[in-house]
């Protein structure tokens, strides 16, 4: 037998379509996977771990605070157990067969960047295994690409909030900029690049950092893609409902 959810609290989380409108997004990262929660929240909560993490990644990076690893860590966790209940609450509710699939990608991918998010996170890990430390040069060149992702997920959250299509699109394009920045930065790489044993180690990690944001961004345009392709239904994911999830989980 599993261990019972948490009973919810606010009120508004669970209610049929939740009081969205008043949530800080920003805020959401820290209620718990096991706090039962409204499908459309159950989304925004996810994409706030998202943005929490990349938030986090900058001072990973730099190697300055091992608590910021930890706690990001802590969210790739959250971010599966989030996508363990949320598809369980999908797969059980009243929505269609069409759009519970649609929504059951769509927490699969979410899950999927809180991944690649967590492979940056390892490759920070500069105490560990005898790594060398990323070097000051290749710590600056990861700060921009981070940033386009921290202000991917935010207005993901932004637009999965407020519904808002033109946004989503911006984050498609914000997409395809961060692929031709990574790109960017391998070519560079690629000319100044050094013959050591430890610079091609610590090299090794930073475009291994490189291709993970790259490819958290294409998971960002995917699910910006996906939303956009509901269209009408879109509205409706907010109305379906996971009042069963506390009796399932005793």
């Amino acid at each position: 037998m599993t261990e019972p959810r948490t009973p919810p609290s606010p009120d508004y989380l669970s209610g049929p379509g939740g009081n969205v409108g008043e949530l800080d997004v920003e805020d959401l990262h820290r209620i718990p996977a096991s706090q039962p929660v409204n499908i459309r929240i159950g989304f925004l909560i996810m994409v706030s771990k998202l943005v929490r993490m990349t938030r986090l990644l900058s001072r990973c990076v730099e190697g300055e605070a091992m608590f910021a690893l930890q706690e990001c860590e802590w969210l790739a966790r959250e971010i599966h157990r989030h996508e363990k209940a949320l598809t369980e609450d999908i797969l059980s509710s009243d929505a269609s067969e069409v759009l519970s699939n649609e929504l059951v990608r769509l927490a699969f991918r979410l899950a999927r960047v809180g991944d690649l998010l967590e492979t940056i996170v390892n490759c920070c890990r500069t105490r560990t295994h005898d790594a060398a430390p990323l070097g000051g040069e290749l710590t600056s060149a990861m700060q921009q690409p981070l940033a386009v992702l921290v202000d991917m997920t935010s207005n993901l959250g932004d637009a999965v909030q407020t519904r808002n299509e033109v946004l989503l699109e911006s984050i498609i394009d914000q997409a395809e900029e961060l692929s031709a920045l990574v790109r960017k930065h391998r070519s560079t790489w690629w000319l100044c690049r050094k013959p050591e044993p430890t610079a091609r180690e610590e090299t090794d990690r930073y475009l291994e950092i490189l291709d993970a944001s790259r490819s958290a961004g294409d998971y960002l345009g995917e699910i910006c893609l996906a939303l956009l392709e509901l269209g009408p239904f879109w509205p409706a994911y907010a109305d379906v409902s996971n009042t069963d999830r506390e009796e399932r989980s005793e």
